[in-house]
């Protein structure tokens, strides 16, 4: 059930509205990387209309799994971090302790963990207790 139609020097292109809606808004959100509602509008009023598209639109894509999943609301904002330029080895380390692990046979429950950033060589070392005056 094709019809055309002239409105305003445009030729208009009538389609059963169920399916040409489904088929068009899912190619189009699909082709604009589930970028969510706006840029998915945008896309298909530049080439289609059908009554209330915006609020078809809008419904597709909260519905849209990956669209909720990746929004960036949904999101933790960027951190402060800055890249760290390193020009020799053990000019610069990064030191962490790892959580309680089960006890060993020499009472070790800890890992002090040291990276160097410039070969980012790894040294492990076990320990006992985590209080200031004990790590040396």
């Amino acid at each position: 059930m094709n019809k055309f139609a002239l409105l305003s020097g445009m030729i208009l292109h009538f389609y059963h509205y169920g399916i040409f809606f489904n088929i068009k808004l899912y190619q189009h959100h699909a082709a604009a990387a589930h970028l969510g509602r706006r840029k998915t509008l945008f896309r298909l009023t530049s080439r289609f209309y059908w009554p209330h598209m915006r609020r078809d639109v809008t419904n597709y894509v909260r519905a849209c799994t990956l669209c909720q999943q990746y929004k960036p609301t949904n999101q933790k904002p960027g951190g402060f971090m800055k890249s760290v330029i390193v020009s020799e080895p053990w000019h610069t380390v990064g030191i962490d302790i790892t959580d309680p692990l089960p006890k060993t046979r020499r009472g070790n429950r800890f890992i002090l963990v040291v990276v160097d950033y410039f070969t980012k060589w790894i040294e492990l070392f076990p320990l006992q207790c985590i209080k200031a005056n004990t790590i040396d």
